[in-house]
């Protein structure tokens, strides 16, 4: 048609000025109602047919009326809607529909009429539109293929609320009302039925409501009503109210459904929980591990004036009884300080902080060194000690001797205390890796620690690994000791890649095996590593010193300048952090040994007032004296521009080796001061990080990991501003310390290098500094959050 017939304005203009255009004389032969609309959609020519189906338009039709108060007049007849304003939303939503319209499109009539309308665009933007009458095919199989096809139960009902049919489905919701299912019975009725057979009690209101409206229903019910059965499922009910006036009924059971909604709910209460369990364990780890520092601060401080003091004195001549006294004492307190060393150490192995050195160790030194360590408690003890290795211990491998040591240290120091008689056997030997072709570089190394001891009977070997816990209370008793040596060797030979087994049986004595992977190293590879972690050399101390010391307690200053006056040193002592900044201008002092914690102003403080103040002391070497001995205290000390740290009780080798290294260096690795160069600025975000994390994760799971971190940052740095008045900033150092791993991990490293300096300063309880970080926290995160979204969303494209 769109080939052959000339553009529908020419066919008009042949035409005279009759109600009936030429075109539409064209198609009165036709069954096909039609209307020719122009390119401003304005009525040009339309059929008989097209009179007959629609003859609300009657007295209105002719030339030249606009299509758009046509389609009004139509909803007007068809449509009983009394809102203007949803009135004006239905015209436009089918006019709408009429000008996107492609494809044949079906509707029924407020007379029942079922018509099926297509449209024919012309090229120049005009178009035919027309109607087939298809009421007798629908009537007959759309709606009962509808009411057959669906899952739903429908029933159907006349204007007036008379039952005309329902489908099979109805039988299964409601198979205590089939009998209602035939003519002669109403909406009414079925709705009572519905309530007395199969509806909880609960819900009689609410039939109540469907009951009491008048016939014909104009209108349903607004959304899907959702009822209670008596068995406890549920079921929905919709209505439509059809063109004619009759009311279809649609019912489903939703019973499966709500119990997936209710799964949900309780699902997301259950991650809810889970959420704030985790907040909480977290906080808990996080108060534990600030209470650890300050245990080991409170308890380290005294311990080093007597540790201190007892090592003093068995330097000085002493008669023989007051020198076994003295001797006895440093035993005792330097077992002290072993308990509380063990209990660090399980803090550090719950929150993963231990982190291991690989070096190039000789297994026999190692045995042979600890042999050494115990011979003289086992000579006294009358028990025998052995040590049997073969050549293959002779060789050089790498692993982390320090923790390998600790772990024997644990195994040997357990016999030889439940060992009264016998001997003491260790054993060592290396077996071939579990795959020798594909890691021929790669050896097991064994270590037996076998006793001739008490024994442990086999039901409470599975607790000796415990913490806290031994194989028997009467062993606490008599043996003393905390139960935690065998919980920490277990779990360091674990994060070592190796394994402790236990053989045992009373009387007879105990084995316990320390089973490691250790890579072998060969000759060229030894040279090579040995000369990468050669420490630089350091400086020889050709004078005496002039050391600054800042300390608060009494009994460590008496310690540490007696130490010091014994080395030639010049010593000159503080009590605070201020009384420090104050004798510097003083003096010409070469180092400074600064106590982290002091009145006034601590020693993180005075530190970076000392590094900011640009003057000639600003590089002078300050050593940090601390007893909290947490690995991330070291870092806050390093961040606060302090060269090295002490921890407390102070030994007089490491002091005077510190002082060897540091005592020739008048400078300070900060860059605050004023003649320092500035270090160049670090980029906001980091591509090259970014690009690494991308290749780690996929570009697929990549948006919904970037909104995850998005939210988990604002919320946390939210919290934090919250609570920026706490009674005690150290409180916020948890939330901070997330933040470091958060942004770093995600590219972002000003803020990275933003929260690692609040987290420094929460635990460092400076309250000033803290505020000014976290409002600094707050606008470099809506400066630099976006840049993770944008750089999220330019990969994702």
């Amino acid at each position: 048609m769109t080939a052959t017939v000339p553009p529908p304005p020419l066919l008009f203009d042949q035409q005279d000025t009759s109600d009936i255009p030429f075109v539409g004389a064209l198609l009165d032969s036709m069954e096909t109602a039609a209307c020719l609309i122009d390119t401003d959609e304005r009525i040009i020519g339309w059929n008989r047919c097209y009179e007959a189906f629609f003859p609300e338009h009657e007295g209105q039709l002719k030339r030249g009326w606009s299509y758009i108060d046509n389609m009004r007049n139509y909803f007007r007849a068809n449509a009983e809607i009394t809102d203007a304003k949803l009135f004006e939303e239905t015209v436009e939503a089918g006019v709408a529909r009429h000008r996107n319209m492609r494809d044949p499109s079906l509707f029924q009539k407020r007379n029942g009429r079922w018509l099926n309308s297509r449209i024919y665009w012309f090229a120049d933007g005009s178009c035919l539109k027309t109607w087939q009458d298809v009421t007798r095919q629908h009537n007959r199989t759309a709606t009962d293929l509808f009411m057959e096809g669906t899952d739903r139960g429908v029933v159907l009902f006349d204007a007036n609320g008379n039952f005309e049919k329902a489908n099979r489905v109805m039988g299964d919701i409601f198979p205590r009302a089939v009998d209602l299912f035939h003519p002669g019975t109403t909406y009414l009725d079925h709705l009572r039925a519905y309530a007395e057979t199969t509806l909880a009690p609960h819900e009689a209101e609410t039939v109540a409501r469907l009951i009491n409206r008048p016939f014909p229903i104009r209108t349903p019910v607004a959304r899907p009503l959702q009822l209670r059965r008596l068995d406890g499922g549920w079921l929905e009910l919709r209505e439509r109210v059809l063109f004619d006036g009759s009311l279809q009924t649609l019912w489903l059971d939703i019973t499966t459904a709500k119990a997936l909604e209710k799964s949900n709910a309780d699902l997301d209460r259950l991650v809810h929980e889970l959420r704030e369990a985790r907040q909480t364990a977290e906080a808990a780890s996080a108060a534990k591990s600030a209470f650890l520092a300050t245990m080991s601060h409170e308890i380290r401080t005294p311990m080093n004036g007597v540790l201190g003091m007892l090592g003093l004195l068995r330097t000085v001549p002493l008669p023989a009884e007051a020198l076994d006294y003295a001797e006895t004492a440093h035993q005792s307190a330097t077992a002290l300080l072993a308990i509380i060393d063990d209990v660090l150490d399980i803090t550090k192995l719950e929150a993963g902080r231990i982190t291991l050195e690989p070096l190039p160790f000789r297994p026999s030194e190692l045995l042979r060194s600890i042999v050494a360590l115990f011979a003289p408690r086992v000579a006294e003890r009358g028990v025998t000690l052995r040590l049997q290795t073969d050549a293959s211990l002779e060789l050089v491998y790498q692993s982390d001797p320090t923790r390998l040591r600790q772990i024997l240290v644990n195994l040997v120091g357990n016999a030889v205390k439940f060992t009264p008689s016998g001997e003491i056997t260790i054993c060592g030997y290396t077996e071939p890796a579990a795959d020798p072709a594909a890691t021929p570089d790669l050896a097991r190394l064994v270590l037996e620690v076998r006793d001739t001891g008490i024994g442990i009977p086999l039901e409470q070997q599975a607790l000796i690994f415990d913490r806290f816990t031994q194989s028997d209370q009467s062993i606490t008793r008599r043996f003393g000791g905390t139960g935690l040596g065998l919980a920490i060797s277990r779990e360091l030979a674990q994060l070592m890649g190796g394994y402790i087994s236990l053989a045992s049986a009373p009387g007879e004595g105990s084995t316990f095996t320390v089973s490691l992977p250790v890579p072998k190293i060969d000759a060229a590879a030894l040279e090579a590593l040995t000369n990468s972690r050669k420490p630089a050399p350091a400086s020889t101390l050709d004078r005496p010193l002039s050391i600054l010391l800042a300390e608060d307690n009494e009994i460590n200053q008496r310690v540490v300048i007696a130490l010091l006056r014994k080395a030639g040193h010049q010593v000159y002592c503080v009590a605070s952090g201020r009384d420090a900044l104050e004798a510097l201008p003083e003096h010409a002092f070469d180092l400074v040994l600064m106590d982290i914690h002091m009145p006034e102003m601590d020693g993180l403080q005075a530190t970076r007032l000392i590094r900011a103040s640009g003057k000639p002391w600003a590089r002078i070497p300050i050593i940090a004296l601390t007893a909290d001995a947490l690995d991330e205290s070291r870092q806050t000390h390093l961040a606060a521009g302090m060269n090295d740290t002490l921890a407390k009780p102070i030994d007089r080798d490491k002091l005077l080796q510190t002082l060897q290294r540091w005592g020739g260096k008048p400078e300070a690795p900060a860059a605050q001061g004023a003649d320092a160069k500035p270090e160049p600025a670090r980029p906001r975000f980091d591509q090259a990080r970014f690009a690494e994390l991308v290749d780690t994760i996929g570009r697929d799971a990549l948006p919904d990991l970037i909104d995850s971190v998005i939210a988990a940052v604002t919320e946390r740095v939210t919290d934090i501003a919250l609570h920026r008045h706490a009674a005690d900033v150290r409180d916020l150092h948890a939330p901070a310390h997330q933040l470091i791993s958060l942004f770093g991990n995600f590219a972002l490293t000003r803020l990275h290098d933003l929260s690692r300096r609040l987290a420094s300063a929460c635990l460092a309880g400076n309250r000033l500094e803290v505020a000014q970080l976290i409002g600094e926290l707050e606008a470099q995160t809506a400066a630099d959050l976006p840049l993770l979204s944008e750089a999220a969303q330019a990969v994702t494209a």
